[in-house]
C-alpha cells in the first residue's frame, strides 16, 4: 500500500477541522451542494424518495444485528424471526413510505440471510473520528473490522468508493490494522460488491479529503464540469 495506511504519517492531517466523511462523498459527486450547505445553510427538504432510503438503510442494518445475533438458530426459526423483524418494522413505518417498500423489505430480507458476514461480531452505525486523519464518520455496518457501506440503488458511484476508502483508513487509524478490503451493499439490486481498498483508489480519497478541506479553509468550490453540473441536484 506504499505506506497509506490509516496510522502511517504519510496519511496525517491534522487541520484542527473534523471533515464528515460523507459530505468528502457528496462533494465528489457535487462541490457546490457542500458549499449550498456548508457555508450558505441551505438544507434540501427530505422528499419521500431520500426517506424511502433512510428507511430501508435502517431496516436492513437492523436485519443484519438481529441475524449476529441469532448466528446459531437454525434456518426455520431465523426465518420466523426475520418475518416478524419485517412485519414490526412495517407497522411502525408511515404508510406512504411502506406502500413503496414493503415488497423490497421481504426480497431484501432473502438477500441479507444468503449473505454470510465477511467477520463478527456485527455492529452498525459506528461512530469515529481522528484530528490525526481531520476525518469523523459513522460507518453502516462494521462486520469484524471491514466496513460495509449500505446504498439504496442498484450501481456504484465514485463518492461510494471514496466514502469506503475514508472509512478503512479511520479504522485503521483507530485499530492499528491492516485493513485491505470493505463492501457495498446494493439494495436495490440485492448485490454486495467487495471492494479492494489499494493504493489507487486510497490515493483518490485522500486527495478528495484535501479538496475539500481545502474548500472548507477557503469557503470556495472548484469549478464544475458540464457533466458533473448536470447531475449536481
Amino acid at each position: 500500500m506504499d505506506g497509506l495506511r490509516g496510522y502511517s504519517k504519510k496519511v496525517r492531517l491534522d487541520t484542527g477541522i473534523l471533515l464528515n466523511i460523507s459530505t468528502v462523498s457528496t462533494y465528489v459527486f457535487c462541490p457546490f451542494k457542500v458549499f449550498l450547505q456548508n457555508y450558505l445553510g441551505l438544507r434540501e427538504e427530505v422528499g419521500l424518495i431520500p426517506e424511502t432510503g433512510k428507511v430501508v438503510h435502517e431496516y436492513y442494518t437492523g436485519l443484519s444485528v438481529l441475524l449476529y445475533e441469532h448466528l446459531k438458530a437454525g434456518k426455520s426459526l431465523l426465518k420466523t424471526l426475520v418475518d416478524e423483524y419485517t412485519e414490526t418494522f412495517l407497522e411502525k413505518t408511515p404508510r406512504d413510505v411502506r406502500e413503496r417498500v414493503e415488497e423490497d423489505l421481504f426480497r431484501i430480507a432473502e438477500f441479507r440471510l444468503k449473505q454470510p458476514f465477511m467477520e463478527t461480531p456485527v455492529r452498525r452505525e459506528v461512530y469515529l473520528s481522528s484530528r490525526k486523519l481531520s476525518l469523523r464518520g459513522s460507518i453502516d455496518l462494521l462486520e469484524g473490522i471491514y466496513p460495509v457501506e449500505v446504498k439504496y440503488r442498484e450501481r456504484i458511484i465514485e463518492g461510494d468508493l471514496i466514502q469506503l476508502a475514508l472509512y478503512t483508513l479511520l479504522l485503521e487509524e483507530t485499530y492499528r490494522r491492516d485493513i485491505d478490503y470493505g463492501a457495498i451493499d446494493l439494495l436495490k439490486a440485492c448485490k454486495r460488491v467487495k471492494v479492494k481498498v489499494d493504493s489507487k483508489l486510497r490515493v483518490r480519497a485522500l486527495h478528495a479529503r484535501e479538496k475539500v478541506l481545502e474548500a472548507t479553509l477557503a469557503g470556495q468550490v472548484e469549478k464544475l464540469k458540464e457533466k458533473r453540473r448536470r447531475g449536481c441536484k
